[in-house]
């Protein structure tokens, strides 16, 4: 009896935006968690690479530390302008 009532409750158009909403949700949180993930395994794989380099632990936790502490935003704009101009002028490192 309770499917019967939840089937007849989607054919009212007021379903629509509940459902939706519901969805959207979902994929936001899904895509949180995957881009989490994501950072984890590059993170891994990051430090899988430098101790094949022979990186001793300092070393790689002061990478870590420095790449954490950037924002994603700022550093592509530190990158953008090493690269449009050729040279360090004008990027603030600090």
């Amino acid at each position: 009896m309770a499917v019967n009532d939840f089937l007849q409750f989607l054919r009212y158009s007021d379903a629509v935006p509940i459902v939706s909403s519901c969805l959207v949700g979902s994929v936001a949180i899904v895509s949180y968690y995957w881009h989490k993930l994501r950072i984890a395994q590059w993170e891994m794989s990051l430090k899988h690479s430098m101790l094949e380099r022979g990186m001793s632990p300092e070393e790689i936790r002061a990478v870590l530390e420095a790449t954490s502490t950037q924002s994603p935003r700022r550093w592509g704009q530190r990158v953008g302008a090493c690269g449009r101009h050729g040279s360090r002028q004008g990027v603030d490192l600090g």
